[in-house]
């Protein structure tokens, strides 16, 4: 469709909260599949978007957190493993050949959540803390 060069603002989906404003954006947006139709009817179908743009550095720290734990949870996660608690999340699994899946996944030792954070790079990812008879029921991760 082209390139659009304008200032974009980025908002939180449940909230409708503001989070920050690009400037100097430029964006490209293609069909990733031909529309069967004639192009004057809109048609449902894939779009890929890719683009550039300058944020604020306040706004770009804010924009940070929401993807990355702060320390702060990140002490909370490695407490409840330190003192017989569990840490439980939804991996994303694709084996080769199957269908990709998802399953709960349990890490109880510090070493363990340290190696994980590590290989996410402190990525944020929903989490539960859970009591540590817990993880009987999923799968144990062991790094």
């Amino acid at each position: 469709m082209g390139d659009k060069g304008s200032q974009i603002r980025i908002f939180l989906a449940d909230t409708g909260e503001e989070v920050a404003m690009a400037k100097d954006a430029q964006i490209h947006l293609s069909p990733t599949e031909e529309p069967e139709q004639e192009p004057s009817v809109w048609s449902p179908h894939s779009y890929e978007i890719s683009g550039t743009m300058t944020i604020d550095p306040k706004d770009a720290k804010r924009l940070l957190n929401m993807f990355l734990f702060s320390r702060k949870e990140r002490r909370k996660m490695f407490h409840a493993v330190t003192h017989g608690q569990a840490i439980v999340f939804v991996g994303h699994f694709n084996a080769e050949g199957n269908e990709p899946f998802e399953a709960p996944v349990c890490i109880d030792r510090p070493s363990v959540l340290r190696k994980a954070l590590a290989m996410a790079h402190n990525t944020r990812f929903q989490y539960a803390i859970v009591p540590a008879d817990c993880c009987t029921r999923y799968v144990h991760l062991d790094l």
